[in-house]
C-alpha cells in the first residue's frame, strides 16, 4: 500500500494511509542501537542496524482526531480579508512550510541534509 504521508520526527513518525486521516503514530521506548554480534539478514542482505525490534521496544497510538473541512479554511481566508476573524493559518506558519518543502526538495537535488533555520 502506497502512503498518503510518512512525516519522521524526533518524538515518533506518523504514518497516514489515505485523506481520510486513516493511520497511526509509531514510538519506540528508547533509542535504537547497533546490537555487537548480532546480524539479522533482510531482503538488502546482511545488517545490525535494521533487523527486526525487540518485542515491546515499538508501540503505536492513534492519530489525533480531527474534524474539518477543507472549505472551511477558505471561509476562515474570507472572513479574514474581510476583517470579521483572523487567520487560523498564520502566514509565517506558512512560510516555514515552505522553507521546508524547498528543503526537502534541495536536499533531493543534492542527496544531503539541507538546514533551513
Amino acid at each position: 500500500m502506497l502512503r498518503a504521508w510518512f512525516i519522521g520526527g524526533n518524538k515518533g513518525s506518523a504514518i497516514i494511509d489515505n485523506f481520510k486521516g486513516e493511520g497511526r503514530i509509531v514510538r519506540t521506548r528508547r533509542l535504537l542501537e547497533n546490537v555487537p554480534g548480532k546480524i539479522t539478514m533482510t531482503a538488502s542482505g546482511p545488517t545490525r542496524s535494521f533487523g527486526p525490534p525487540e518485542p515491546g521496544l515499538l508501540y503505536e497510538e492513534p492519530l489525533p482526531e480531527v474534524n474539518v473541512a477543507h472549505i472551511d479554511y477558505f471561509k476562515n481566508y474570507w472572513n479574514a480579508f474581510n476583517g470579521k476573524e483572523e487567520l487560523i493559518v498564520k502566514t509565517d506558519q506558512v512560510k516555514r512550510v515552505l522553507q521546508v518543502m524547498e528543503a526537502v526538495r534541495k536536499s533531493a537535488e543534492t542527496n544531503e541534509a539541507i538546514k533551513f533555520e
